[in-house]
């Protein structure tokens, strides 16, 4: 399982998501890259990962902002955007994420969620699944 891989995330939020991975020995590491489509006026954010070499394939990720053309956020821009994703769906984008990646077949494909807020009777919701998002490396 190393490379890299770019998939879409379908559902209320649409958006994009590349993961790289590469082998360092005792583990893989990388960070993946989530953008929502533009229409949402959401943040980008990058995760750095570090995944055992034996499944399960899990992580806890720290939850980097990323403006939507790319570039770390500053402080205060962050700040900025937590403040009004509390706005709008009523509950702050998690420090930290849980993910989790399968390896399939030759090609070893990348299977994972994102998070991402749904309303649910007035509250949101950024553990809750989006579609899985799936693609796989061509052999």
């Amino acid at each position: 399982m190393e490379g890299q891989w770019l998939g879409k995330i379908e559902g209320k939020l649409s958006g994009t998501l590349r993961v790289e991975l590469e082998d360092r020995g005792d583990d893989f590491r990388g960070h993946a890259y989530l953008y929502y489509g533009a229409q949402h006026g959401l943040p980008g954010f990058q995760f750095g990962l570090s995944l055992p070499k034996a499944p399960p394939f899990t992580a806890k990720v720290e939850t980097i902002y990323l403006y939507a053309n790319g570039g770390i956020m500053t402080r205060e821009d962050k700040l900025r955007a937590e403040q009004d994703i509390v706005q709008r769906f009523n509950e702050p984008m998690p420090a930290t994420l849980d993910v989790s990646f399968n390896a399939e077949g030759e090609a070893q494909g990348y299977v994972g969620v994102a998070g991402h807020p749904r309303k649910r009777r007035g509250r949101s919701n950024w553990n809750r699944p989006q579609r899985p998002v799936s693609d796989r490396r061509p052999q």
